[in-house]
């Protein structure tokens, strides 16, 4: 029999907690990326919008973009980070059920390259 939970999933708020703290982990993290990979992205903070950060991120620089989605998601737990079409969650990639549907699946083909990996392990074992 399926669970019945309709009505804690209706009422409940979409909207994500987001601890004062949240910002210098943003910020720090942006730093260790820069550090490692020479990959800079200045982040803003709107104060009250939609997203709690936003960013550009120009398309040569996709495969530094997704380290950094990655190092965030695992340093902001029960977070979600966006990018682009990629949903990143406790450092795993999604993405919407067929490309437009609202279910999140599993994104199985979205891949580090092997420098860009191998270049944050340490970051990642420290998580």
């Amino acid at each position: 029999m399926k669970p019945q939970l309709g009505d804690r999933i209706r009422y409940r708020s979409g909207q994500q907690d987001w601890h004062s703290d949240n910002e210098s982990i943003v910020r720090r993290t942006c730093a260790d990326i820069a550090e490692i990979l020479g990959y800079e992205l200045e982040f803003q903070f709107p104060p009250s919008e939609e997203f709690h950060f936003l960013g550009s991120v120009p398309r040569r620089s996709l495969d530094e973009a997704k380290a950094l989605a990655m190092l965030l998601s695992r340093r902001l737990p029960n977070l979600w980070v966006i990018l682009g079409r990629l949903f990143v969650r406790d450092g795993k990639f999604y993405r919407r059920e067929f490309g437009y549907k609202l279910n999140l699946v599993p994104a199985h083909d979205v891949h580090l390259r092997r420098d860009i990996r191998a270049a944050i392990r340490k970051l990642l074992a420290e998580e």
